[in-house]
């Protein structure tokens, strides 16, 4: 954690840990079993266009933190705003949109009559009421900022 606030800044959230290995055994080869997932925000707000940038440095850092070249953290950057959360990627695909520098951005889940609501596309993971009662009480935080006129981060 200690490297993510020196890079990215005081955190205002953590989630609880989950059980990411409930959902996907894909990492269980180069991570090893019994994954679990948190969720991290932070309290300075980003600008959206800073997300290729943000991806790049996970990416250094998993690799910085990898042992006998394997990642021992898998960081997913994204961001949440009122009606969506977005997640980076490096990978292309038909519902991701590419941003810069290999970097794609895509709508994982939207917010809807008081609910996040699943794309086709959708990982199972984040389409369970798990994360999404994580993402309701970062989106309350969210709109708290929004009230109080926080300062985005420069760019």
């Amino acid at each position: 954690m200690e490297k993510l606030t020196t890079r990215f800044g005081q955190t205002d959230y953590i989630s609880p840990a989950m059980d990411f290995s409930k959902y996907t055994s894909y990492y269980h080869k180069e991570m090893g079993e019994g994954l679990t997932r948190l969720f991290v925000t932070f309290k300075e707000l980003m600008d959206r266009t800073r997300l290729p940038d943000i991806k790049q440095a996970t990416i250094a850092l998993e690799a910085e933190l990898a042992q006998e070249s394997k990642r021992r953290v898998n960081l997913d950057p994204g961001y949440l705003t009122l009606g969506q959360l977005f997640l980076a990627s490096t990978k292309d695909n038909f519902q991701r949109i590419y941003l810069r520098d290999g970097i794609y951005a895509e709508v994982t889940l939207y917010y809807e009559q008081g609910r996040y609501r699943t794309f086709p596309w959708t990982y199972w993971d984040y389409a369970s009421e798990e994360y999404h009662m994580v993402f309701k009480t970062i989106r309350t935080d969210y709109k708290k900022q929004l009230r109080s006129d926080t300062p985005l981060s420069p760019p």
